[in-house]
């Protein structure tokens, strides 16, 4: 990796060594700046009467018009596509892997990168094709979503009520040109993010569903939480809640607003994008205000729900506060108010069924009174449900911001990866010769030290229930990267975590030969035991290794009361965390687990996701972080 560090002053401006100022900003000295067209060639979708009424059917060849591209993918509908006969006749227009699709009306920005089994789809009418010639696809389509470029593209476009992109336009867009390898390089590090983003929403759906599915079994008492037995009974709301209503002050008495008292509407209630709990609003009323309409004070822990137009939406307000008219609110007296909550939550469908008016849908405050819900007895139940159900919340929210985060993080990426601030290279030819040549030094000695240090671990652990070969090979991993020391080792990623196999033989070889230990295979796994010259190490540790020996011990100590799962996640995510840094130089807890889990040993998908998370705060805890390498 490659950052910006000395600078030097051009005509004035501060410009980083290596850099220059280009019509595109600050970028690489070994960056260009060419127009789009001189690398790309464009086609623009055909008109809207080159297919007839008779060419649309469901479930045909996909039709890609602008709202179809979201996020930088490509979103068919099954009701925009047409046959291939059709398709076939505007061969032109038809979509081939690699080509950028990009929506030239309205939004600019909407573009992606045609994949493989896209292949043949059309180009729709609000469309357009670039193809590119001199670029890497997946570089351009970043490039040509950055705000960068869609300022450019907005202020160059054609269009009073609409922004319309034409292909001169594009023709003489600058854009920034890496070499291709960095553009590839660049790339894959962001769709690495994506695949993040895309696991992490897959994950979301998923315990959404299950949450879903755990309301519809235990708030129905289909079933029962452990130890909970009692009567469930219909219940009339106004005998378990106080009901009060909202109102508005008039608007045209300025003392009435912008006073101390929260004022709710329903866009209070849908803007919440994670959690249940309402604690400030947009609006607020005074006390006159209060005074002078039908509005009530709602004390907190109540649940506040739309009844007007949009029904059912709920939440618990943390604040004393009020609402328009738009809702009713429910005290809980003789319910469990977070039970209630959910309870209410799954309630829509009844609840539009009490609703009147011509205008629009209302709930009145009688009809309310006398709806009926199922609860439990034994309030007791209702708080374990509530509690239960608001773990899985705690879940997902945390799971949303973690998301949230990531998608925070891509964009930062991109700002630093697109505009070559932060660089991803990889060594020159003469870095690799140099590294060769100390290696090849080292060589005759390494193996007898490499022997050497694996000895004083396992003097350290060999009684241990749970050490042997696996449990061994990730200690020896962690001590030559946290303390910082060379032994020839060359670890792939294994089924069973950093492994390597040749080292390891190697290993117990010279353990063998020196008489210190032999590996002898017990019950379906390998064990150290002591030979005639154990504790023969001691005297070339203490004189190559003293140094580090308080470390390797603290190490050593730590991976004791692991058991060997538990050391195969905590090397796992040690090496992938410092690839990523060596790689990518941005790194989060998201970008090290996808890495786990998609990119090793497919075994690694046999450990749950958030037991990799967790293990992630234990190693920070201990000190277990890979050291970020410096700048060159």
């Amino acid at each position: 990796m490659v950052t910006v560090s000395n600078e030097i002053s051009v005509s004035g401006a501060t410009v980083p060594v290596g850099y220059k100022q280009t019509e595109v900003g600050l970028i690489p000295e070994d960056w260009e700046v060419q127009r789009l067209g001189e690398n790309a060639s464009f086609r623009t979708g055909p008109f809207g009467s080159a297919l007839h009424k008779s060419d649309y059917i469901d479930d045909g060849v996909p039709i890609v018009n602008p709202m179809h591209i979201v996020d930088g993918k490509i979103e068919p509908t099954r009701t925009m596509s047409t046959t291939e006969q059709a398709a076939k006749g505007l061969s032109v227009f038809q979509l081939k892997p690699g080509d950028i699709v990009i929506g030239r009306r309205g939004d600019m920005g909407r573009c992606a990168m045609v994949l493989e089994h896209q292949s043949g789809w059309l180009c729709g009418t609000g469309s357009m094709i670039i193809r590119p010639l001199g670029f890497d696809a997946g570089f351009l389509q970043r490039v040509l979503s950055s705000r960068r470029v869609i300022s450019d593209i907005e202020d160059a476009s054609v269009g009073t009520t609409m922004v319309n992109l034409n292909q001169s336009t594009l023709y003489t867009l600058n854009v920034q040109m890496p070499p291709v390898p960095e553009q590839c390089a660049i790339a894959s590090a962001l769709s690495d993010m994506d695949a993040l983003l895309d696991g992490l929403d897959r994950l979301i759906a998923k315990k959404r569903d299950l949450k879903q599915a755990a309301m519809q079994q235990l708030l129905t008492g289909q079933t029962r939480l452990p130890g909970f037995k009692g009567e469930w009974e219909a219940r009339m709301l106004s005998s378990i809640t106080d009901i009060r209503s909202g109102g508005t002050p008039s608007t045209l008495s300025p003392s009435f607003w912008n006073g101390g008292v929260p004022w709710c509407t329903p866009t209070d209630i849908t803007s919440l994008k994670v959690g249940k709990y309402l604690s400030i609003t947009e609006r607020t009323i005074s006390n006159a205000g209060l005074k002078a309409s039908s509005a009530e004070l709602i004390p907190p822990g109540s649940i506040i729900m739309t009844t007007r137009a949009t029904i059912g939406e709920c939440a618990i307000n943390r604040a004393t506060m009020t609402t328009n008219q738009g809702f009713k609110n429910l005290i809980p007296t003789g319910i469990n108010g977070e039970f209630l909550y959910y309870l209410m939550t799954v309630q829509k469908s009844r609840l539009i069924q009490l609703c009147a008016g011509s205008t629009f849908l209302e709930i009145g405050k009688k009809k309310l009174e006398g709806f009926e819900l199922y609860v439990p007895n034994d309030q007791d139940e209702q708080k374990a449900i509530a509690t239960f159900l608001s773990d899985m919340d705690v879940e997902i929210q945390a799971l949303m911001q973690r998301r949230s985060k990531s998608a925070a993080l891509k964009q930062a990426m991109m700002q630093e990866l697109l505009t070559g601030k932060t660089r991803l290279v990889k060594p020159s030819p003469q870095e690799s010769q140099r590294d060769n040549k100390q290696a090849s030094e080292r060589k005759a000695n390494v193996y007898f030290l490499r022997s050497v240090l694996a000895a004083e671990i396992i003097d350290q652990l060999y009684e241990e229930p749970t050490f042997g070969h696996v449990k061994f090979e990730k200690v020896l991993f962690l001590v030559e990267h946290l303390c910082e020391v060379g032994t020839g080792s060359t670890y792939h990623r294994d089924a069973a975590g950093p492994y390597d196999n040749r080292a390891l033989r190697s290993i117990d070889s010279q353990l063998r030969k020196q008489q210190w230990f032999d590996a002898q295979k017990e019950g379906g796994r390998y064990r150290y035991v002591p030979l005639n010259q154990q504790g023969g190490h001691k005297t070339y540790f203490d004189r190559y290794f003293s140094s580090i020996s308080a470390n390797l011990m603290a190490v050593v100590e730590t991976c004791r009361a692991l058991d060997t799962e538990r050391c195969e996640i905590v090397a796992t995510l040690f090496s992938a965390w410092s690839d990523l840094l060596r790689d990518k130089g941005t790194v989060s807890d998201e970008m090290i687990v996808h890495e786990v889990l998609n990119n090793w040993h497919k075994s690694k998908k046999r450990i749950a996701e958030d037991r990799w998370m967790a293990a992630l705060g234990w190693m920070r805890d201990q000190g277990f972080v890979p050291r970020r390498l410096p700048s060159t």
